[in-house]
């Protein structure tokens, strides 16, 4: 909950009225005067903020003053709203509080604006009105996002790390898997862990800076994106890709990675060692028709490795491209070799 202090000054000598109104800053009062220091700077108010706080009257020697504070959203042709009550002010210095009753909260980019409306027992109409506004500011999303597969269970946990943004704000993380589309949270809205944002799935909303994500299955392609999220108003996110590793094996010799569906094949192209030779054996006939969309198959580049086929086939790969270089499913052989392994039904378009 923002607390905001929102002075206005109204000073009142006889018949001739002398004011200043605006955004102030800390009230300084000293026995002898009233001094204010003034700052031009409005509040901060970020997306989700509800504002409670309070407004300093001074006028001098009027006891019959009275005043009204409103605010409305973007334009005062649009509705009023009271922001306290409307009444006569009694002593020389006073203060009206809405605490207790915030209000808020907005979206990104709303204005605020704030007018205080004095008048006399001896007007019927206001004769005197000061205004502040503010802008409500976009969520500074998470810092240093980072998602890794874990070492001790590389083919069903993915570690994830960051760091909450400069104001604190919690944290919502969505997963989906690299072939789904993202959907947007909806501002205002709240999600709890296990709720579906289209192909997206919630896995995360709180206020750590880790979380460990498991039971994943192996050999996919993860994505995640990272929210700050004040009073279920969001940030923009933050997106990380990572991958869990293979079910079986571990990619040395006598101990190849298993390469039994297409989901496998594709994530060859994460284990591939500047210095070490990856060693992989096919253990059945793979269809890559689920990666025959858009582009189709994305080649695999530089692989350095010991491919074994066993004779088993790949079927229906497509690339259709309008990039230069090699093209196929592996795109260039750096060291190693691919044996046993046969193709058929396969497509590629290069166009200009």
């Amino acid at each position: 909950m923002k607390k905001i202090i929102l002075l206005f000054s109204v000073l009142l000598f006889s018949y001739i009225v002398k004011a200043d109104g605006g955004w102030y800053g800390d009230k300084v009062r000293s026995s002898s005067t009233l001094i204010w220091t003034v700052s031009t700077t409005p509040p901060v108010i970020y997306a989700g903020d509800w504002l409670e706080g309070e407004i300093w009257l001074w006028y001098q020697d009027d006891p019959g003053l009275g005043a009204q504070f409103v605010y409305t959203i973007n334009d005062w042709a649009t509705t009023q709203y009271d922001l306290f009550s409307r009444g006569t002010v009694s002593g020389n210095d006073s203060r009206y509080s809405n605490e207790g009753s915030a209000i808020g909260p907005w979206e990104t980019g709303t204005q605020v604006k704030y007018k205080i409306q004095c008048w006399h027992d001896w007007y019927g109409d206001d004769f005197y009105t000061t205004e502040a506004s503010f802008t409500v500011q976009a969520i500074n999303p998470p810092q240093f996002c980072s998602a890794i597969h874990d070492a001790t269970d590389p083919d069903t946990r993915i570690n994830l790390e960051w760091e909450k943004n400069s104001e604190g704000f919690g944290v919502m993380i969505v997963r989906k898997l690299k072939s789904q589309e993202w959907t947007e949270p909806i501002q205002g809205v709240a999600y709890s862990v296990s709720d579906n944002l289209g192909d997206g799935v919630v896995i995360y909303n709180s206020n750590g800076t880790s979380y460990a994500n498991t039971g994943l299955n192996a050999s996919r392609e993860y994505d995640y994106r990272f929210y700050s999220v004040n009073n279920n108003y969001y940030s923009d996110g933050v997106s990380i890709s990572s991958y869990t590793s293979f079910a079986n094996g571990t990619g040395v010799v006598g101990d190849p990675y298993l390469v039994g569906t297409a989901a496998d094949l594709n994530i060859i192209r994460y284990h591939i060692d500047p210095v070490e030779l990856i060693y992989f054996s096919q253990t059945a006939d793979i269809d890559l028709t689920d990666y025959s969309t858009g582009t189709g198959w994305a080649p695999i580049e530089n692989f350095k490795g010991i491919y074994n086929g066993q004779g088993h086939t790949i079927s229906n790969l497509t690339i259709d491209t309008n990039t230069g270089g090699d093209v196929g499913l592996f795109s260039s052989l750096e060291t190693g070799k691919i044996t046993g392994s046969g193709s058929s039904q396969c497509r590629y378009h290069r166009w200009l």
